[in-house]
């Protein structure tokens, strides 16, 4: 997973992005993307996101979405794009819990990626879901290791519908992405 940071005021915007692509795949060594993000709705993201449906097309990203998009913004996007935000990384933390964006997301079966799975970053507080996992999910959560912190915490955001990314140091990125939470 990388991101782009949008476009800059007074650019070319489209060659702004391709060129943060470009860059983003030399400097990981890679052939291609499995997640690519736009950092923030600010500046021409529409350019940006335009940019992100042509590397999707292209087969050069397998997965596009966004940064820190409220619903608004995102509803706002999804109206004016031919590909919808498949993904969705926001902060979530004990001070600062999102409830409605996430309620939000998982209502329109964008995925959410939180932006760490540090138990200090974390708050297990499963009242504000409304939803029940398949049997199918059930299993794969119960296939994951309970053995350290860092991975109860996976399986709480996972059972929340959330999808927890690893540091991108780590080598394995999106350990998850492959896992689907279907709302009932």
């Amino acid at each position: 997973m990388t991101k782009t940071g949008g476009v800059k005021h007074g650019t070319d915007k489209v060659k702004d992005a391709e060129r943060a692509f470009e860059a983003s795949l030399e400097k990981l060594g890679l052939e291609y993307i499995g997640l690519y993000l736009i950092h923030q709705p600010y500046n021409d993201y529409y350019g940006a996101w335009r940019v992100l449906e042509r590397l999707y097309r292209e087969g050069k990203v397998r997965a596009i979405g966004v940064s820190n998009f409220s619903p608004e913004r995102l509803t706002d996007l999804c109206l004016n794009s031919e590909i919808a935000p498949m993904v969705n990384q926001i902060e979530l933390h004990p001070f600062y819990h999102q409830e409605e964006a996430l309620r939000w997301n998982v209502d329109r079966q964008v995925s959410v990626v939180t932006r760490s799975r540090c138990p200090a970053h974390m708050r297990e507080d499963f009242a504000i879901w409304d939803f029940k996992l398949s049997g199918a999910d059930k299993n794969a959560i119960g296939r994951l290791d309970l053995g350290t912190a860092k991975s109860w915490i996976t399986k709480t955001l996972i059972s929340r519908g959330c999808l927890s990314r690893k540091k991108s140091g780590d080598g394995n990125g999106l350990t998850f992405c492959s896992f689907c939470v279907k709302v009932n």
